[in-house]
């Protein structure tokens, strides 16, 4: 069976695949709603438990995969043991289908290349949330620099950008130097 496009630009392209995660919450009797901390979640690969017992979706519980939000008919038991078991990716399905609107994302691209351009999105977005982060300070008043991830990334997007410009062309629907620059106001390394 072929892979979509959403399929071979989360596999293939971005490395995007699903991780998978265990997490546990003890119930206070009161509380219905959980946030996981493992999100965004794959529709339909989670399952969630109750003192051992498998939770049915709907009838028992709700869970939101985009932001990894459970919600609860009625409040668990005080003392109850919630477990949730499932994977979780970087980017959802929605985010993927976002960055890939130009191309149906059910149908199969004539060859990787076509998703050269959501991939750029893809690792534009990446960027931005690096340079957020670029210098936090950790738990204990430690200094944490993610120079490396947001180089890594600059190299990727670079590198699919000059193949772009090869495949298509110095004038091949690619934004100017001038044009990138104003995008990141720091400037790159």
């Amino acid at each position: 069976m072929a892979l979509t496009n959403l399929q071979r630009f989360r596999q293939l392209k971005i490395n995007d695949n699903y991780k998978g995660f265990v997490q546990s919450f003890l119930a206070d009797g009161e509380t219905q709603v959980f946030d996981l901390s493992y999100y965004p979640v794959k529709a339909s690969g989670y399952t969630g438990y109750v003192d051992g017992i498998v939770q049915h979706e709907t009838a028992d519980y709700s869970l939101s995969p985009d932001d990894g939000r459970a919600t609860f008919v009625n409040a668990p038991a005080n003392g109850a043991s919630i477990r949730f078991v499932g994977q979780y990716s970087t980017f959802s399905d929605t985010e993927l289908a976002e960055f890939m609107s130009p191309i149906a994302t059910g149908a199969t691209a004539a060859s990787l290349t076509d998703l050269d351009t959501p991939t750029i999105a893809c690792i534009e977005t990446l960027m931005s949330d690096a340079w957020k982060r670029h210098n936090w300070a950790a738990a204990g008043g430690q200094s944490v620099s993610e120079d490396g991830l947001f180089s890594k990334l600059i190299q990727w997007r670079k590198m699919i950008l000059d193949k772009q410009t090869v495949e298509q062309g110095p004038d091949g629907a690619i934004n100017s130097w001038a044009e990138e620059q104003a995008n990141y106001p720091g400037g790159y390394e």
